[in-house]
């Protein structure tokens, strides 16, 4: 049916005729798809034309496409998602473990595999040990986790079959890793993990130390540390947020997944550029780095009268720099940067 769909538009389209496709999850693959392609015929026109003429009218003809996908966004089972897991790869080489026997850190192994950043993992990573008594508390917050997320609503039939390939797929675009208050120790007096502290440990993440000091360091934000030790499950594919503020993403990726609203968050800047280089360390893969201008909740320069301007973060290949804004920042034709956000989900 699909591909009779499918095959019936393309054919309007080369007989000059505009046909809607009804099938929300067919036109939004078909849409993800096509937009490389589009962007290059675009950048390609510019350069013929030596002008950015029709830049308005591109941006408005894609804004008009997301609203006809947004529209029923509240539904259950978003279009993203659906498709998401449909284009994984999973891993099951070899026999499948019963998940019900093997531990918890097993588990998380099976269900998430390279994208699972152990505590033993993270130590290395930043150069700190913890303290036994930590590690426990730790592995049995990570263990309540993992339970969580085999009973939610999407995930306990796959659970209960041991559909180890399905709840791979479910998962695919997702990376569980670890964050602390303190990211390193010198002479046994730890470092805490703030902006600052990190761009030290990993310069090679940031761009190199001008003369003159970037306009964040002298911002409150720039020292302020990661509030509690805590595991997350992060979203990698950024939730686009040109027509929606987050906080109403954040309502419908919490519907998705079957977590209560206080659990699913949205980044701080310190958390964002933490997950950024963890997992790029961890990974040797940039998982964040792409087509988006990441909107954090952190703010600045606010009083009684306004709440104080945006904080975002923008990564290309590996560098990652820090912006300001009063407001959302706007798609354009000459930065092909989407507004949008990284969810979280956590229990503590």
């Amino acid at each position: 049916m699909r591909s009779t769909s499918l095959s019936q538009a393309i054919l309007d389209l080369e007989s000059g005729k505009m046909s809607r496709l009804e099938d929300r999850d067919l036109a939004f693959a078909l849409a993800q798809h096509s937009k490389p392609y589009v962007d290059k015929l675009f950048e390609l026109k510019n350069e013929l034309n030596g002008k950015d003429a029709g830049d308005a009218n591109l941006s408005m003809g894609i804004l008009a496409a997301e609203s006809d996908l947004t529209k029923n966004e509240d539904q259950t089972a978003p279009v993203a998602k659906q498709i998401r897991m449909s284009h994984c790869q999973t891993s099951s080489s070899g026999p499948l473990p019963e998940l019900l026997s093997i531990s918890h850190g097993e588990r998380a192994r099976w269900l998430f595999m390279d994208r699972f950043i152990s505590l033993e993992k993270y130590e290395s990573t930043i150069g700190y040990n913890f303290e036994e008594k930590d590690v426990a508390r730790f592995q049995q917050e990570l263990n309540s986790l993992v339970e969580h997320l085999l009973l939610l609503p999407g995930t306990i039939e796959a659970a209960e079959k041991n559909d180890i390939p399905a709840l791979q797929k479910i998962f695919a675009t997702s990376v569980l890793v670890f964050r602390n208050p303190v990211i390193g120790g010198v002479n046994g007096t730890p470092i805490p993990c703030c902006v600052a502290n990190i761009r030290e440990m990993f310069p090679h993440y940031f761009y190199k130390h001008c003369q003159k000091p970037n306009w964040f360091e002298d911002q409150e934000f720039y020292l302020e540390p990661i509030a509690r030790p805590h595991w997350v499950l992060c979203e990698t594919e950024g939730i686009n947020c040109t027509l929606r503020k987050p906080e109403s993403k954040l309502r419908n990726f919490a519907k998705t997944w079957g977590f209560e609203i206080e659990n699913v968050r949205q980044k701080s800047v310190v958390e964002d550029v933490l997950d950024r280089v963890i997992c790029g360390e961890a990974l040797e893969e940039n998982i964040f780095s792409g087509n988006c201008n990441s909107l954090t909740s952190t703010t600045y320069g606010g009083n009684r009268n306004n709440q104080g301007r945006l904080v975002y973060t923008v990564q290309r290949a590996r560098k990652i720099t820090i912006h300001g804004k009063a407001g959302i920042p706007h798609w354009s034709a000459k930065r092909r940067l989407w507004p949008g956000i990284y969810p979280t989900l956590s229990l503590t």
